[in-house]
């Protein structure tokens, strides 16, 4: 798995991207835990965002975590938070969700 990360990380900073994003599933928290770790930032939580197979014909919505991360100038590029028309529960939102952020980036 290790080196499915390494290149992953490599692929994806040779790819020039400037916006990278991904997703994890709730249902395994290891993954969750090497995004948190590394440069990715927390983007939400989606519950019932995939359709799932169950087998014999049965299917489930399944729950995802989603990370974003910018590469190169890629944040100078995007609209800053200030400039953002947010209703007032989902500014809220936004700031708890960049505090997390701040807070993972310090136990780096």
């Amino acid at each position: 798995m290790d080196d499915l990360r390494r290149v992953t990380r490599l692929i994806a900073a040779l790819s020039g991207a400037e916006y990278l994003t991904t997703f994890c599933e709730t249902w395994h928290d290891i993954t969750q835990k090497w995004c948190l770790e590394s440069d990715w930032k927390i983007a939400g939580i989606f519950p019932g965002n995939f359709i799932r197979w169950q087998g014999e014909n049965e299917e489930y919505r399944g729950c995802t975590v989603h990370f974003y991360k910018f590469n190169g100038d890629g944040e100078e590029y995007s609209t800053k938070p200030e400039e953002w028309r947010l209703a007032p529960a989902l500014r809220r939102v936004w700031e708890v969700i960049e505090a997390v952020n701040r807070e993972s980036k310090r136990r780096r």
